[in-house]
């Protein structure tokens, strides 16, 4: 046998081990995002997402470079990660309950940080990119369609299962919903076309039963972006969103009363309340003032609220999430973590904007067009919930340091080609 016929042998087996590892990833991040195991009960005692985890780490360390790993840190994204896990972590010491937080680190957030280390590890081209996403949108969308048919309801509101209340369901629909944009385009087969039509009118749906305001406002703001500054959705399509739009509203059973509060938001008792989200955060950033460089340690603000409470015994629901991102990072984790997530997400939009407006490459342009709007609109809806640590958030960041390489590898080839034609 030849060198060139054992080079093709070798060549081959590596694609089939690479197709074999990426197989796994992708159903890793399906499992993770998307939660199958919500609407299929069977597979909660088999602890998917832990032997998902433990399988694909197991196969990136048989398969990974020695030097890998010192690769990661080429990326500033990725450094700013690590130093703000490296905070999540300090904040432990100081907390005002040290194994909340611990436990809240270890092992529960351990699995998000992997997530993101292995995330930006796969992710590293335009192919991978594509088929995340694609996987992604598919489990966002068969799980707004297993919701909206099969979930129950209190107060006209939609529930379903035990992970994410009404809230949480629209902020989780909104991470994904805008991505759905980039596979109904006519470079697309009609079968993609048409499953993300139907994930996206799913996922409309799913967010005017969830009756979340909060949802309803990132909604409006994503699409605000869409109709004003998307220049990659053509306006046949856009008028097509409306007349979808339109129908939802017209033919779902939704409670507008709920969404006409947000008119009158000085009469609403939930915010204005002695024990209303603005005596919280007024309390959040005040422990955040007396606890400037750790906090009051990851986890622990729902309790912190509770024994500042119980000291000066004032009113009841003595226990209360901050309900807002930024506060409940920088009461937990302190001034130094706030500005890092702040700088990550700021750095995120940039790396997208910059990637909508200077890539060669048009289908990372369209990609990048749609992470914008994704990402805004999850962030709003982040104002108004406690998802700080949420593995969603990191999903983007994560987007945004394998894109940047994208684009840094893109200038370096230009550079190259502008050398090697002079």
């Amino acid at each position: 046998m030849n060198h060139r016929s054992r080079s093709k042998i070798i060549l081959k087996t590596n694609n089939k081990n690479t197709d074999a590892i990426y197989n796994v990833f992708y159903l890793w991040i399906f499992i993770l995002l998307c939660r199958p195991q919500n609407y299929i009960s069977f597979l909660l005692p088999l602890r998917p997402a832990l032997v998902s985890t433990a399988l694909i780490i197991f196969f990136s360390l048989i398969y990974s470079k020695k030097n890998s790993m010192f690769k990661l840190f080429e990326e500033k994204q990725v450094g700013l990660y690590f130093f703000l896990v490296a905070m999540f972590i300090m904040s432990i010491p100081t907390a005002v309950h040290v194994r909340v937080s611990f436990n809240f680190i270890f092992p529960g957030y351990l699995i998000t940080f992997i997530f993101f280390i292995l995330f930006y590890k796969f992710t590293n081209n335009l192919e991978h990119l594509i088929k995340v996403i694609f996987v992604t949108c598919a489990g966002c969308g068969i799980y707004s369609l297993m919701a909206s048919l099969a979930g129950g309801g209190a107060d006209r509101r939609l529930f379903f299962s035990t992970t994410f209340d009404p809230n949480d369901l629209a902020y989780f629909t909104l991470v994904f919903l805008p991505l759905n944009l980039f596979f109904i385009t006519r470079s697309n087969g009609i079968f993609i076309r048409l499953s993300a039509l139907i994930f996206i009118v799913a996922g409309l749906v799913l967010i005017f039963l969830t009756q979340s305001r909060g949802g309803f406002v990132a909604l409006v703001v994503s699409l605000i972006i869409l109709f004003f500054w998307s220049k990659k959705i053509s306006k046949s399509i856009k008028i097509a969103l409306l007349v979808i739009g339109a129908f939802i509203i017209s033919v779902a059973p939704v409670n507008f009363e709920r969404f006409s509060t947000l008119m009158s938001i000085e009469d609403d008792y939930n915010l204005t309340s002695p024990t209303g989200r603005i005596e919280i955060w007024k309390t959040g950033l005040r422990m955040m003032i007396d606890n400037p460089l750790t906090g009051v340690g990851v986890g622990n603000f729902a309790r912190a609220i509770g024994y500042e409470r119980q000291e000066i015994g004032s009113g009841p629901a003595r226990w209360q999430s901050p309900h807002n991102s930024l506060i409940e990072v920088g009461t937990e984790a302190g001034f130094i973590a706030l500005g890092l997530y702040l700088y990550l997400s700021f750095n995120a939009l940039r790396i997208f904007v910059r990637g909508r407006n200077q890539t060669r490459e048009p289908v990372l342009s369209r990609i990048c067009e749609f992470l914008v709007i994704g990402f805004v609109g999850m962030f709003t809806a982040a104002m108004f919930l406690s998802q700080a640590f949420s593995i969603y958030w990191v999903f983007y960041i994560a987007l945004s340091a394998a894109i940047n390489q994208m684009l840094q590898r893109q200038s370096k080839e230009k550079v190259t080609q502008r050398v090697l034609s002079s």
